[in-house]
């Protein structure tokens, strides 16, 4: 077999970009057909389109567990600057998705209050019934501890006990 020379290799790209390698068989619309049909700024990536619909920067692309991922960076300082509230955002977009544990990450940053959010008990009683209410074992913990203590929520022991209970079953 021959190695593929510099202009085999180019064409091979040139076949590969109108279509015949793409992965899935995913369609790059370009931005002026996109703003033919009303779409506005759009950006060009392969499998963006889902249903018809334009492909649009930034969050919207990102599932809730990108999102999610990204706060952890943002909120730890991996591989970035820590910016607790950039990280608090991307928390409350996944939070906003259901995701349990951005949830119940989000529900700690408003018990503590200062990172990105400020204190509010209130807030994290209901962020953490959202993600118990998934089965996240994490949040029905915490939230047993809120309902024991009265914080953000009235004072239940009995749903406290019940919360701890199905946190310890898990």
């Amino acid at each position: 077999m021959r190695p593929v020379g510099g202009r085999q290799r180019r064409q091979s790209a040139e076949a590969a970009m109108r279509g015949g390698g793409r992965a899935q068989g995913a369609e790059l619309r370009p931005v002026a057909e996109a703003a033919e049909r009303g779409g506005g700024r759009t950006q060009r990536r392969q499998g963006a389109e889902v249903a018809g619909r334009v492909p649009v920067p930034g969050s919207a692309m990102r599932s809730a567990e990108g999102e999610y991922h990204r706060g952890m960076r943002l909120f730890t300082g991996d591989r970035c600057g820590r910016d607790y509230d950039a990280a608090a955002r991307s928390f409350r977009l996944a939070a906003g998705r259901g995701h349990a544990q951005a949830q119940f990450t989000l529900a700690q940053c408003y018990m503590k209050g200062g990172m990105g959010v400020p204190q509010n008990h209130i807030e994290a009683a209901h962020l953490l019934r959202l993600a118990a209410d998934q089965g996240f074992a994490d949040a029905q913990c915490l939230l047993g501890f809120l309902c024991e203590h009265g914080k953000g929520t009235k004072r239940d022991l009995g749903e406290a006990v019940r919360l701890y209970r199905a946190a310890a079953a898990q």
